[in-house]
């Protein structure tokens, strides 16, 4: 499966806030636009953390024991600091990451340091669903099978390509140094 860099696969319009800003404008914004995290990013434009949906449902149990909440900063319920991976990194780098860290978003940063996108496990499930290259019939897929780009698979491939997926990502080196594979998900 060809594995594009990750700046070919994520998101380039990312919701971002600045550490001090209120939470009830964080929490405002992730509604609005129905966002699931925001990028804190510093003055420079590096990320310093991420507001989930998470840092939300804990802020919540914190406003239902009596925190007052009106006057917290964005600082105050990121999770800090961020876990970022490089534009020019491998989306299955990305996939290692998102597993190891079990976080669903992960800020894209450029050769600055600076916020360049975000990579979710949504758009990780789109790239990799597009490099199936048949549809359901088990025919090459054509431009525009259920449009957006994306082909119907054929069933029995995607099996296969998923478990080589997963055996890749659950292979781990024990002491001695050889590779063993963590059979839960075969």
């Amino acid at each position: 499966m060809p594995f594009l860099p990750v700046q070919e696969v994520m998101s380039k319009v990312v919701a971002t806030i600045r550490p001090e800003q209120p939470v009830l404008e964080a929490i405002e914004t992730m509604r609005q636009r129905n966002y699931s995290c925001l990028v804190v990013i510093d003055e420079a434009g590096r990320p310093t953390g991420m507001i989930t949906e998470r840092d939300v449902l804990r802020l919540a149990n914190l406003l239902l024991r009596g925190t007052d909440g009106s006057q917290l900063r964005a600082q105050a319920i990121m999770t800090h600091p961020a876990i970022t991976i490089r534009s020019s990194a491998n989306a299955t780098e990305a996939i290692a990451l998102i597993r190891e860290r079990k976080i669903r978003h992960l800020p894209v940063i450029g050769q600055d340091g600076k916020l360049a996108g975000i990579l979710t496990q949504s758009d990780l499930v789109t790239h990799a669903l597009a490099c199936f290259p048949t549809n359901v019939y088990g025919n090459e897929a054509e431009e525009g099978d259920i449009g957006d780009g994306i082909p119907p698979v054929n069933l029995d491939k995607v099996e296969e390509e998923l478990k080589g997926i997963f055996n890749a990502l659950h292979t781990e080196k024990n002491p001695s140094g050889s590779a063993r594979l963590q059979s839960r998900f075969i």
